[in-house]
C-alpha cells in the first residue's frame, strides 16, 4: 500500500517535471564515464655500444635501434680520454652514406671525470630506403699532446645494425577483396517523400558547392612544394634504382646532373637544363645569385659529371660518393631556409 501511495504522488502534475529532471540526470552521469585508458606505446628501444684502446674509450649511440622511412635517429660518437691526449672525431659524415644527415653538432668538450674530458658529435638521420644498415665502424683518432703526427693510434667504433621497416604492410599482396555484396530490399519509410526532396536538392548543392571551391581557388592558390623538398625526393628515387651497382654509371651520372640543374632553376630561375655545362658556367660567372664558393662547388661537380658522361671516364666508389655528396651538400646550403638562418633573403 505504501509502495503504491508514492507512485501515486509522483505521478501527480507537480512531480512530474521533478521525476523528468531525476531521469535526465541519471542519463547523463551513465554517459559521462571516462573510457578505459588503452596502453601507452612502446618507447623506441636505445642501443649504446662502446670500445676501449689504453687511455681512450669511444661510445656509439642510438635513440632506436628500429624506425620506420617515416622516423629519424639521432646518432651519437663520444670519445672519452685523458686530459693529457688530443682526440679527433671521424671526418664528417664518415659511412653514413645510406642517410641523409638532416642535423650535426659537435659538442663542446667537458671534464667528465678526474682528468677525464668527453668529446661528442651528435647526427640527425633519416633513411633513404628501408631494409638492414649496419653502420660500418668510424676511426678515432688520439695521441699525447706535443707528439708528432705519426705517433698517433686510431680506435673504431663497435657496428651497429639499424632496422628501416617500410610503412606497408608486411603481407599487402596477400591482402584479398572480400566479392561485392549484392542488392539488398530496403524497406519503405513513413518519410520517403522527405528523402525524395533531399535526393532532388542535392545536385543543386553539389553545383553550389562545386562554383564556391572554384571561386576559393581562384582566390587563393597553394604554394608549390619548395624546390629542395622537390629534389631530395628525386635524390631518393634514385638511390633505390642502385644504377651504380649495376654497372650504369653514365646513366647514373646523367640523372644526378638533372637532379641538381632542374633543382636550380626552381630555387634561382636559371634555366640550367636548356644549357651546356660551358654555357651554364659561362652565365653563371657573370650572375650575382650564388656566393663564390657555391659556384666552385657546382663547377667542379659539372665538371666530374660531364667526363663520366662524355669521356666515357670509369668513377671509383669514392668518386661516386663523393659526386652524390656534393649534390645534397649544395642542396642543403642553398635552400631557402638555410639562406635566410644565415642572414640573408632567398633569392
Amino acid at each position: 500500500m505504501r509502495v503504491r501511495k508514492t507512485v501515486q504522488v509522483l505521478l501527480r502534475p507537480r512531480w512530474r517535471g521533478v521525476l523528468c529532471l531525476a531521469c535526465v540526470g541519471a542519463l547523463a552521469l551513465s554517459g559521462c564515464r571516462k573510457p578505459a585508458a588503452s596502453p601507452a606505446a612502446a618507447a623506441p628501444q636505445a642501443v649504446t655500444q662502446e670500445a676501449s684502446s689504453g687511455p681512450l674509450t669511444v661510445r656509439l649511440s642510438l635513440d632506436r635501434q628500429e624506425l620506420t622511412l617515416a622516423d629519424r635517429v639521432l646518432l651519437t660518437v663520444a670519445a672519452e680520454c685523458d686530459e693529457a691526449y688530443d682526440v679527433v672525431l671521424p671526418k664528417f659524415g664518415e659511412n653514413l652514406e645510406q642517410f641523409l644527415i638532416r642535423d650535426a653538432r659537435t659538442e663542446d668538450p667537458r671534464l667528465v671525470g678526474p682528468g677525464r674530458v668527453q668529446t661528442a658529435r651528435v647526427y640527425t638521420l633519416e633513411p633513404l630506403v628501408s631494409g638492414t644498415y649496419p653502420l660500418k665502424p668510424m676511426k678515432v683518432t688520439f695521441g699525447k699532446r706535443g707528439e708528432e703526427a705519426a705517433d698517433a693510434h686510431q680506435l673504431e667504433t663497435p657496428e651497429v645494425t639499424l632496422t628501416v621497416t617500410s610503412l606497408l604492410p608486411a603481407d599487402i599482396a596477400k591482402l584479398e577483396v572480400e566479392d561485392i555484396v549484392g542488392p539488398q530490399d530496403v524497406p519503405r519509410s513513413p518519410l520517403h517523400r522527405l528523402w525524395w526532396g533531399l535526393a532532388a536538392a542535392l545536385p543543386l548543392a553539389g553545383l553550389a558547392f562545386w562554383w564556391w571551391r572554384r571561386r576559393r581557388r581562384a582566390q587563393i592558390l597553394a604554394p608549390p612544394p619548395p624546390a629542395h623538398e622537390l629534389a631530395y625526393a628525386e635524390l631518393r628515387a634514385l638511390v633505390a634504382r642502385d644504377l651504380p651497382r649495376q654497372g650504369l654509371y653514365k646513366e647514373f651520372y646523367q640523372e644526378v646532373s638533372a637532379i641538381l640543374r632542374r633543382y636550380i632553376e626552381r630555387r634561382f630561375q636559371l634555366h640550367a637544363p636548356e644549357r651546356t655545362t660551358e654555357e651554364f658556367l659561362d652565365e653563371l660567372g657573370r650572375d650575382a645569385t650564388l656566393s663564390q664558393p657555391h659556384k666552385e662547388l657546382l663547377k667542379g661537380f659539372l665538371v666530374h659529371c660531364d667526363l663520366v658522361k662524355f669521356a666515357e671516364v670509369v668513377p671509383g666508389p669514392e668518386q661516386i660518393q663523393e659526386t652524390f655528396d656534393r649534390c645534397k651538400a649544395f642542396i642543403e646550403q642553398t635552400r631557402a631556409d638555410a639562406a635566410r638562418a644565415a642572414g640573408g633573403a632567398p633569392p
